[in-house]
């Protein structure tokens, strides 16, 4: 046996050790924080508190009564729920889905806590679903455009400049042709050309990703602001581009609690369908998906093959730049009616944070976007029902387990192997 192969089975040897402990302090925590729910469940909540979810709206075709919960045995599920998955975690400590096991953690969790804070309300759950969706789809589309560049090798820390121009291009647009579809294709094409812009700085002049990602955020914040004071606020009919409707699915969306929100929305949320599932088939099933996957871990070695790894990572800025514009688009024509200084918000950097917790995966990234959207959405739910309570513990609790995730405390965190690396094609 040589020293290099002994070497290498000693790195795996000790990566396997950290990932198999890594699982059983999580299985630790998940038991602890099981046990704390259980807890309150039996000790701390009067027993006769209910927390009354509104299940359909008002005017709604299918009509439900109110979903009725105890508050002390909705801390006690969540702590079962917590005790199971610490059993399952312990059984298999080095386990990959550990990221899917988080999530139904902090899920239970989270809705228990809800569950508490609003006894004695009547707060809309279906509402509350329908919120989560839309705060969660421009995170989704964030999350996509950055696994486009990421998996080509390249780290694109501009998504939220891309966002915002996007946003004032898809206003000013609209508002200039009089419609806001034509008012989207413009946001597309100026984030496509955006994406572009980066891959010539990243890619031809090799600056330095990081760097170049960071111009183009803080060039984007000041043209916006200086774009919006000097010209939309004085001419405001240039900061009118109109509205994207819903578009309810017949009987689908009147399912009750799932059907308003995964079923009556304007077409940015089938496109999120879409894209989720074209983007998880070419990835994973295609020539395409397999190249650029080759190009993003090692690209000197898919250049001795034939690949054209310039090529590959051009046009995946380009997407990465055109999805990002599309998210910019989103939050104008559906969220506002208007353009406003730095309404991306950080979802570009939301977007790049659901993308490492979901694994690089766009199924995982919509798993994620969802937990960021539903801490949104219960954040804003308590205070339309009037709780008086500090909820941003609710609303950090997603960056919180995000930067523990990076951190490598929990689990395994790999992303393509040459993000961030110079490639010079011979």
């Amino acid at each position: 046996m040589t020293g290099a192969r002994m070497a290498d089975e000693t790195t795996m040897s000790a990566a396997d050790r950290r990932a198999h402990n890594n699982g059983l302090i999580r299985a630790a925590i998940y038991a602890a924080v099981g046990l704390l729910a259980v807890f309150v469940g039996l000790f701390r909540v009067p027993a006769d508190q209910l927390t009354a979810y509104k299940v359909v709206f008002e005017e709604s075709v299918i009509q439900l009564p109110d979903l009725s919960l105890p508050v002390g045995g909705t801390y006690m599920v969540a702590g079962v729920v917590g005790l199971i998955v610490a059993g399952l975690q312990f059984t298999s400590p080095s386990s990959v889905s550990w990221r899917r096991l988080m999530s139904v953690v902090l899920f239970v969790l989270a809705f228990a806590v809800l569950t508490g804070i609003l006894g004695g309300k009547t707060p809309s759950l279906v509402g509350l679903m329908s919120a989560t969706v839309s705060f969660a789809l421009p995170i989704v589309f964030a999350g996509l455009a950055a696994i486009l560049a990421e998996r080509s090798g390249v780290m694109n820390i501009g998504i939220e400049g891309i966002i915002l121009l996007g946003a004032a291009a898809t206003s000013i647009g609209g508002s200039l042709l009089g419609n806001p579809l034509a008012g989207i294709a413009i946001g597309v094409i100026s984030g496509l050309l955006l994406g572009l812009l980066l891959a010539v700085l990243a890619i031809r002049y090799h600056v330095d990703q990081v760097i170049a990602g960071t111009v183009l955020n803080l060039a984007a914040a000041g043209i916006t602001t200086f774009m919006y004071t000097r010209i939309l606020q004085v001419k405001p009919d240039l900061n009118q581009p109109g509205l994207v409707g819903a578009t309810p699915i017949p009987f689908l969306s009147e399912i009750p609690m799932i059907g308003p929100a995964l079923f009556n929305g304007s077409f940015y949320l089938y496109a999120g369908y879409i894209l989720i599932v074209i983007m998880q088939l070419a990835i994973y099933r295609t020539r395409w998906g397999l190249r650029l996957r080759a190009v993003g871990e090692n690209p000197k070695a898919a250049a001795t093959i034939g690949i054209d790894v310039l090529r590959i990572r051009y046009r995946a800025l380009a997407m990465s730049g055109a999805v990002a514009g599309f998210a910019g688009s989103y939050l104008v024509v559906v969220s506002t009616g208007s353009f406003q200084i730095g309404m991306s918000a950080g979802i570009g950097f939301i977007g790049i944070a659901a993308m490492i917790f979901g694994g690089w995966n766009p199924v995982g990234v919509a798993g994620a976007a969802l937990v960021f959207g539903f801490a949104r959405s219960a954040e804003s739910r308590l205070g339309t029902v009037g709780v008086d309570v500090p909820t941003v513990f609710l609303s950090i609790l997603p960056y919180v387990v995000t930067i523990i995730v990076v951190a490598g405390l929990v689990g395994r965190v790999r992303g393509p192997s040459s993000v961030g690396q110079p490639y010079e094609q011979s």
